[in-house]
């Protein structure tokens, strides 16, 4: 069976000193979204703050392993085809992150390496 489509594709980005932005895409289709909610999909908030944590890994801004959420909110649905973009900032012990497409805010948190 072939590998489904990555649930989000990075369009652009800009990394920077201690801060890294890029455009996103949500997948029109991916496993992921089936059941959740059956009709009406929408992108699970556990699956944007893996999202987020991989892309803070690799930027080294977290370690493997624990990770503390200081505040994380999910305040808009993230739906199928949607693009956003996402700010990720590096912290004293950490970072924040902010996902949003205009004013539409979809996420938003701080993660401290545990």
């Amino acid at each position: 069976m072939p590998e489904p489509r990555p649930l989000f594709a990075i369009l652009g980005s800009q990394p920077g000193e201690g801060r890294w932005s890029a455009q996103v895409q949500v997948a029109a289709e991916h496993p992921a979204l089936q059941g959740h909610f059956a009709g009406s999909p929408v992108v699970p908030g556990v699956f944007q703050l893996d999202f987020v944590l991989g892309i803070a890994r690799q930027l080294q801004w977290l370690h493997e392993g624990e990770v503390q959420l200081e505040s994380v909110k999910f305040k808009a649905l993230l739906l199928p085809c949607a693009c956003f973009e996402l700010v990720i900032t590096q912290k004293a012990k950490g970072c924040s992150f902010d996902a949003r497409q205009g004013e539409t805010v979809y996420s938003q948190g701080n993660v401290k390496n545990g």
